[in-house]
């Protein structure tokens, strides 16, 4: 990334003296920290700013980011940390949305890369490739030792590069993926295999209808999300879904055509079968989660596909007529095609801020998102770490070791799997109206899968809320 220079109206005089350079040994590299902050030599750990951080966390993990804060400060004691949970993500959205014309901006926010696009838009957000590589706050030669890209999660860093405009955009915080949770106690009483493939799924659902006949309201796999249900299958099977580059015909938006059609015909079948259920046709819309925790019953099943960061809403207590959960990767169209999608908060700074809260704000994501508080983060969320060195921590390495039976041991049993998917992961295009498209595909897959709309009817409508919301 090319380091951008800020204009001589906003830094000062570049000054240089002997000091900065023992600082960061880089020679006459120029940084635009010391050049801002020339009086007090350069050394960050003097700088004095205050940081609005606005996010979605709850109780839970605010308290670990205000134990991050608390050490943060040992270390630059003049950096004020304020933190404003603004509810959940679309609360987060609205705020900022409205926000940014009344230039009431916090210095940094969590968010998702759909609504980063969007605030893009109004030249609301900062360009932070220039922080990264700046000579004395930024990561320094790209060494794991010192922090430096290199130990991110490679998908998960990228993801800060997907937008139509050139540069970082956006920063890992911490990220989910999707595993597959299943009923070991079912699946080894009757000798079921885990699935690996679509395939192979729909023959296992096929086996366990029969099995199961007896059971009212029975349904073998729950799947939470309609939207990346149909994301991940559309990047599995090479599906069109959508581009950030426009085309004449449909714009941004690629998902209304006969493979995607096809494919959803297809999962009509399975789903008047009794083969599956989602989230958007469960009855008032109810996480699938809560069919799976009550096992083989009615109303029961033996499967979910859900957020890594949704864990504890997959585990079924300690009481004697409870079962055992295992987890696994979700199923994919062949061993060569496992494709997973990444979602979760990624953090992004507004320009409006001072060069100094802007400056601090890159200092605490850096010790906030470094080895041990992404860790730490994952630890008490069940989200995945953004660093490569967070899982060799030793806190990290006794929870994948985590034997007693409690809830612990279902977070041990997700890390498990999810270490080895780093390959695996893909996050969609992003574009203004990429929100919208995921919202109106998942959307589609459900009116079609409860027969409320014919395919072509349902794919139309869908085509038509994008590129009218634009």
């Amino acid at each position: 990334m090319k380091k951008q220079t800020f204009k001589k109206s906003l830094l000062g005089s570049l000054l240089v003296i002997p000091a900065l350079f023992s600082l960061t040994g880089c020679g006459s590299e120029e940084s635009a920290f010391r050049a801002y902050d020339v009086e007090k030599d350069g050394d960050p750990t003097k700088l004095s700013a205050k940081v609005v951080f606005w996010h979605t966390m709850g109780d839970v993990l605010e308290k670990v980011v205000t134990e991050a804060i608390t050490s943060f400060n040992k270390v630059y004691p003049n950096i004020t940390i304020e933190l404003s949970n603004q509810g959940d993500y679309n609360g987060i959205k609205d705020k900022l949305t409205k926000a940014i014309p009344a230039g009431t901006t916090p210095t940094m926010a969590f968010c998702y890369p759909d609504h980063v696009a969007e605030y893009l838009t109004s030249g609301a957000i900062e360009e932070m490739g220039q922080y990264s590589t700046d000579s004395v706050i930024g990561f320094g030669k790209d060494s794991t030792e010192s922090g430096g890209v290199s130990d991110f999660i490679s998908n998960f860093w990228q993801e800060g590069q997907v937008y139509t405009d050139s540069g970082i955009f956006s920063l890992p915080f911490a990220k989910s993926t999707e595993v597959m949770f299943y009923n070991k106690s079912e699946f080894t009483k009757h000798g079921y295999s885990v699935p690996t493939t679509w395939d192979e799924l729909w023959t296992l659902c096929a086996k366990i209808k029969t099995d199961y006949a007896s059971l009212s309201d029975f349904v073998p796999i729950g799947i939470d999300s309609d939207s990346n249900f149909y994301i991940s299958l559309s990047e599995q099977y090479g599906i069109p879904f959508t581009s950030k580059e426009t085309s004449e015909a449909s714009g941004h938006y690629l998902f209304n055509n006969d493979q995607a059609k096809a494919k959803v015909s297809e999962l009509k079948s399975f789903f008047d079968r009794g083969y599956f259920i989602t989230e958007g046709t469960s009855p008032s819309n109810a996480y699938t989660s809560s069919r799976f925790l009550k096992g083989a019953v009615n109303g029961g099943s033996l499967m979910t596909i859900g957020s890594t960061g949704g864990t504890s809403y997959d585990y079924p207590g300690t009481a004697a007529d409870t079962f055992d959960v295992q987890v696994a990767l979700p199923p994919a169209k062949d061993s060569a095609s496992h494709k997973v999608i990444t979602q979760g908060p990624a953090v992004t700074f507004f320009k409006r801020s001072s060069l100094k809260s802007k400056y601090a704000a890159w200092l605490f994501y850096k010790w906030v998102t470094n080895t041990d508080n992404s860790a730490a983060y994952a630890l008490a969320s069940g989200y995945e770490p953004v660093r490569n060195s967070s899982y060799l921590t030793p806190a990290y390495q006794t929870m994948l070791n985590y034997t007693a039976d409690d809830k612990t041991l279902l977070f041990s049993k997700v890390a498990r799997v999810t270490k080895t998917m780093e390959d695996y992961y893909f996050s969609s295009p992003v574009f203004v109206g990429s929100a919208k498209a995921r919202t109106e595909v998942g959307k589609m897959l459900a009116s079609v899968l409860l027969g409320e709309k014919t395919v072509d009817k349902a794919f139309s409508d869908a085509l038509t809320a994008c590129v009218y919301a634009e």
